[in-house]
């Protein structure tokens, strides 16, 4: 099954297919913003991607537009936008 850690927690979670690390987070008691509830509207949800990058979704035609609109790094994706496909993936955010 697919996980997750949040740093600088170390806390590891196994997130379900289908369901994005924002989910993983607030099922699992770990704060992450989310002004939009989850619907791809606000990048409060961002998050940096410490390791495991080649085990996520592709960034959507969708996501990229937030990206650039929030200028969002290289690293960095969105929490409710980005899916574990397999494996583990490592992340964190600024104000964690």
């Amino acid at each position: 099954m697919p996980s997750v850690i949040f740093q600088p927690f170390d806390e590891e979670y196994e997130i379900d297919p289908g369901d994005d690390i924002l989910l993983c987070a607030q099922s699992n008691g770990v704060p992450m913003g989310s002004a939009c509830g989850g619907w791809g509207m606000c990048a409060a949800c961002r998050i940096r991607i410490l390791s495991g990058s080649e085990n996520l979704n592709s960034v959507d035609e969708e996501e990229e537009t937030l990206q650039k609109k929030y200028g969002l790094h290289d690293n960095e994706r969105i929490g409710c936008m980005t899916f574990v496909k397999s494996g583990t993936v490592e992340v964190t955010t600024s104000y964690w």
